[in-house]
């Protein structure tokens, strides 16, 4: 028989215990004392020290407590995806355990849903628990870019193992973030997730142009450091390209981004449909009316032939005699024959065209400007808001 004094888990009082037995009462307080109680007890103390410690950030610490925990608790989901985290925090930098990362991400969820699907289970409490533990899985992953980003700032790298470690490490964050998108639930973690990518990605292309500095000796015998290009290889460099494909089309597919885009374009072709039907109909009308159309055509040419004219003789002029004012002259020749041709064809137009039809065209004109203010909107919204 192993007697042992051990702290009784109801009172806190020292009593004796036989763990080969199947329960002991405490001599305290007379309770019944299993060795199950006592597991339990132990397994959230290692709890509370593996989360102080990963609190901490001493993730070396709390990753061995996690490991603790589950050797006594195999149901802790907390202790699976912290664990698997910390995995992924004392490997940064090196080979990044990703699989280890996601391993403890997908058992903890797969235990919250069993949990959340039994019937007094606190379902509102559990899905906060698991949107948390997404949560600061994406804040890992994009964490962990932007630290490969802010050491990118470094221009010159140290050595070639050290720019060789940086373009795994880069990689491995690609991989890292396609394995986290398949996590997302909403559509801002989706287009955090695959913003990140896009901007991981291109930071793998940059890695085929890499430098690195070694020491040379020159003829003198002095050392003397020289700045060596490196380039990642092919495999990173395609990988990159490949997932940035991706990442931009999955990004650009969004629902909220497609919804968008749809938006603008349907009020593009709005304008341009009442711009089209005004043309057609202003078509229709001249062909109807031959003389009218004949007038117009005659106003339009004699018109078109003085601006002409104006210009070949400005033109001449500069030409012969070498005075720059000529040649503004003649680029104002231009400008004032456009605008006259655009004055009289209203007027005749106004003078001419039924009343029908002068509706139709004070709606084009407010169909063209407004055209040019939607083509404007799609333009920015295609250059700030969607992937290239």
């Amino acid at each position: 028989m192993s007697y042992q004094i051990i702290c009784c888990p109801h009172c806190g009082n020292d009593t004796g215990f036989d763990p080969d037995a199947s329960n002991s009462f405490c001599e305290a307080c007379g309770k019944s004392i299993t060795l199950k109680e006592l597991l339990a007890e132990d397994a959230d103390q290692i709890m509370e020290q593996a989360d102080k410690a990963y609190s901490a950030t001493d993730y070396l610490e709390a990753y061995s407590r996690y490991g603790d925990v589950l050797a006594q608790d195999p149901e802790n989901y907390l202790a699976y995806f912290r664990k698997g985290l910390c995995a992924g925090h004392l490997s940064a930098g090196r080979e990044l355990r990703i699989r280890e990362v996601m391993d403890g991400y997908q058992k903890a969820s797969r235990i919250l849903d069993t949990l959340t699907s039994s019937k007094h289970a606190d379902r509102k409490n559990l899905i906060n628990e698991q949107n948390a533990m997404r949560s600061s899985l994406i804040s890992f992953a994009v964490g962990n870019y932007k630290t490969l980003a802010r050491i990118k700032s470094k221009p010159v790298f140290d050595s070639k193992r050290e720019a060789e470690q940086f373009a795994a490490s880069v990689q491995d964050s690609i991989k890292l973030l396609c394995e986290v998108d398949k996590t997302a639930k909403t559509e801002d973690e989706q287009k955090t997730l695959y913003s990140t990518r896009i901007e991981a990605c291109d930071l793998g292309l940059k890695c085929s142009k890499l430098r690195y500095r070694i020491s040379q000796t020159d003829s003198n015998g002095e050392c003397k450091d020289e700045t060596v290009s490196f380039s990642a290889g092919g495999d990173l460099v395609s990988y990159a390209k490949k997932m940035r494909k991706d990442a931009v089309n999955s990004f650009n597919d969004l629902p909220s981004i497609q919804a968008e885009a749809e938006r603008l374009q349907s009020g593009i072709d709005t304008e341009k449909s009442v711009i089209k039907d005004y043309r057609r109909q202003r078509n229709s009308y001249l062909r109807r009316e031959p003389e009218q159309k004949k007038l117009l055509r005659m106003q339009q040419l004699i018109t078109f032939g003085a601006t002409l004219v104006l210009i070949v003789l400005f033109v001449i002029l500069a030409i012969k005699i070498g005075r720059f004012w000529l040649w503004i002259a003649a680029a104002a020749s231009l400008l004032i024959g456009w605008a006259v041709f655009r004055i009289l064809t209203s007027r005749f137009e106004k003078d001419h065209f039924p009343d029908t039809l002068l509706k139709l065209r004070s709606e084009c004109r407010r169909s063209k400007k407004a055209l040019r203010k939607k083509k404007s909107e799609q333009s920015k919204f295609k250059n700030k808001t969607m992937k290239k």
